[in-house]
């Protein structure tokens, strides 16, 4: 299966930015793992730059990339930029980066967000109509992604954190698709991403038809004692027709919905023993190297042993040497024989019962603990097929349900598209509207319960097929996590509407777990924890994809001075410094101050040019507030102490 390739960025150039900057921007990033830092000040354009390097790999924060219940001011459009700079026809953005092997340099313009223009390797710059198509495609093929729509998707809520703060740790629906995207197979995350889509619609049209039942009811009942009182006698419902056929109904309904819930509980075993083989099978390459590592000990003091007696010459040409010990002609077979049979405590040479000054240590024992969990990693294997068949002869009985539940819903009263609730005061009209209504919330319900069934079922075989890579991102967060916090973190997994009410189906997200408690809301921690625990997120993701890709990403991150102290502000340029040695790129804007987040990064490169390199000072090419200038001498001391403290 191929592995999501993310961009790495080398290069940027904004042109044409007045007033903001009153020169081009060059920004040029080495290709060595590092953290390349945007210096200024407030208000000098830290933020802009970074938007302006997302915008020309992805483009604009669209509503086609967010869920329709996220906040709008994580949306953003061209009229972002366009309030920015005074001509925006003439104002442009190019960035190069690496998709792999390919390196790519895309330019777009402030005035729309069409590609101006596309460059891929040392090829010349296509500038027509049809380097948006190009770009498309190249982008698709070359980052593996399922489509460009994916690939935004991960550069926007992946790669680029802003100053906003918009976690994925505490949101399920952000966590599942990167999870979706990185670990599970191309068109996966799209997939389970549509059924998401029409439950949530199939939800709100349930909850729409309850009300008007509700209102229907209300309006039935006060017809019906309307009418009693006008006869002076109580009010009667005549017994309606329908009521076999609808108990029919009913009870198939009341079987289906049990169904649905044992396929829930029956996806819930195969996740739980997903996670438990890819548990053991780790804990069996353990013991397979820990195994093999004492057999070896065993051969090596085997041959100390022998060493002394007249045999030594002998097993050295047999086992060192690969000779036969008689003639020394080359003999592989003979070697390996020999060393077979010294593991399992036989004389190499005749194969018998060979008595050495000792057995190896634990290697009995480690047979045996060995063979247990090989043991258990079949009976749970054997268990997780049992669920697998279950669940198949669930979902027939399912469908024969569904047969039965739709033959009798043609049966009963149905909603015209012309009809309107309000429109009669008739008992009898009502009582039938009243039925259709309930018919279709029924009918929504199924749905419903359908779509879930079919979500949890495909998230199942997502997390036990790729166990390992989600364990991947679990063990790194927490590394990453325990270095920010400074005391062990661990990421639990809990159920996500444990962390939203409104999650569409069953399946668990990882959120921090330190000192004794789970943190299932951001506020829980405080504001600079939740913040760099969720870049501690984002960094065990980008590690993880550039494990299985074996492609360096780039995370772009604004960071927040302001919610650290000068204790976690060490911990922090740690934490980054750990990214580094990953393999993993960081760009990130930081203040000329004192006490921030620069100078501990800094200080992990000696040489003062090497630092020179991986920043850039805005101080040179931004427009200063009059307050600005005057502490100009204040910012290039602070700089000339971040390039040369030791």
């Amino acid at each position: 299966m191929s592995a999501i390739v993310l961009p790495r960025i080398s290069r940027v150039r904004l042109t044409g930015f007045a007033p903001l900057f009153e020169k081009t921007i060059e920004i040029e990033i080495s290709n060595q793992p590092h953290a390349f830092l945007i210096l200024g000040g407030n208000g000098l354009g830290k933020t802009s730059i970074l938007q302006s390097i997302v915008f020309a790999l992805a483009g604009i924060a669209g509503h086609d990339l967010q869920d329709a219940r996220e906040d709008s001011r994580f949306k953003w459009d061209m009229s972002y930029f366009k309030e920015r700079v005074k001509d925006p026809q003439n104002s442009e953005v190019t960035v190069e980066f690496y998709l792999g092997s390919t390196r790519l340099q895309v330019r777009r313009g402030l005035s729309n967000e069409s590609v101006r223009g596309i460059c891929i390797n040392d090829g010349a710059w296509d500038n027509s109509k049809q380097a948006e198509k190009k770009y498309e495609d190249i982008v698709i093929r070359d980052s593996r992604c399922a489509s460009l729509r994916d690939f935004r998707y991960l550069v926007h809520r992946l790669c680029y954190l802003p100053e906003s703060r918009r976690n994925i740790v505490w949101d399920p629906d952000a966590q599942l698709a990167v999870f979706l995207h990185i670990c599970a197979p191309a068109g996966v995350e799209t997939q389970i991403r549509e059924k998401v889509a029409r439950w949530r619609s199939t939800y709100v049209e349930m909850r729409h038809t309850q009300t008007s039942i509700t209102n229907i009811k209300r309006r039935l009942e006060g017809a019906e004692v309307s009418i009693a009182a006008k006869k002076g006698s109580p009010a009667r419902r005549e017994k309606n027709s329908e009521e076999s056929i609808r108990s029919r109904f009913d009870s198939a309904q009341k079987a289906f919905e049990t169904n649905v819930a044992e396929i829930s509980a029956a996806n819930a075993r195969i996740v739980s023993f997903g996670r438990a083989l890819n548990d053991l099978a780790e804990q069996v390459e353990s013991e397979e190297w820990n195994l093999a590592a004492l057999e070896e000990n065993f051969v090596l003091r085997s041959l100390r042993d022998t060493e002394r007696r007249e045999a030594a010459l002998a097993l050295h040409k047999m086992t060192i040497l690969h000779q036969c010990p008689y003639c020394t002609q080359h003999n592989d077979a003979l070697s390996t024989q020999a060393s077979a049979r010294i593991a399992t405590d036989l004389c190499p040479i005749c194969g018998l019962s060979h008595i050495t000054s000792g057995q190896p240590d634990n290697l009995a024992a480690t047979k045996e603990v060995l063979r247990q969990k090989i043991e258990l990693r079949s009976n749970l294997q054997a268990e997780l097929t049992q669920a697998h068949r279950q669940v198949n002869s669930l979902r027939e009985k399912n469908a024969q349900l569904e047969i039965v539940l739709s033959e009798a819903s043609a049966q009963l009263p149905r909603i015209r598209r012309d009809e309107k609730v309000g429109l009669s005061e008739d008992p009898e009209d009502l009582r039938r509207m009243l039925s259709a209504y309930e018919n279709e919330y029924r009918r929504l319900s199924r749905a419903s319960s359908s779509l879930k069934a079919d979500m949890e079922q495909a998230y199942a075989d997502v997390e036990q097929s790729q166990a390992r890579r989600y364990s991947s991102i679990e063990k790194r967060v927490a590394r990453y996590a325990t270095e920010f916090l400074g005391t062990t973190c661990t990421f639990t997994r809990v159920a996500a509407k444990n962390v939203d009410k409104d999650t569409p189906f069953a399946f668990d997200v990882l959120v921090p777990s330190f000192e004794g408690s789970a943190r299932t809301e951001p506020q829980q921690c405080s504001e600079s924890q939740a913040f760099f625990l969720d870049i501690a997120f984002r960094m065990a993701v980008l590690d993880t994809a550039r494990d299985l890709s074996k492609c360096s990403p780039t995370l772009i991150c604004e960071t927040p001075e302001n919610a650290l102290d000068m204790a976690y502000a060490d911990n922090v340029a740690q934490m980054f410094a750990k990214f580094s040695e990953a393999g993993c790129f960081s760009l990130l804007t930081a203040n000329l101050q004192s006490g921030g987040v620069a100078e501990p990064l800094l200080k992990k490169t000696k040489a003062s040019r090497d630092r020179a390199r991986q920043i850039f000072n805005l101080l040179e090419v931004a427009k200063l507030s009059k307050v600005q200038q005057d502490a100009r001498p204040k910012f290039e001391k602070q700089l000339r102490k971040l390039l040369h403290a030791s």
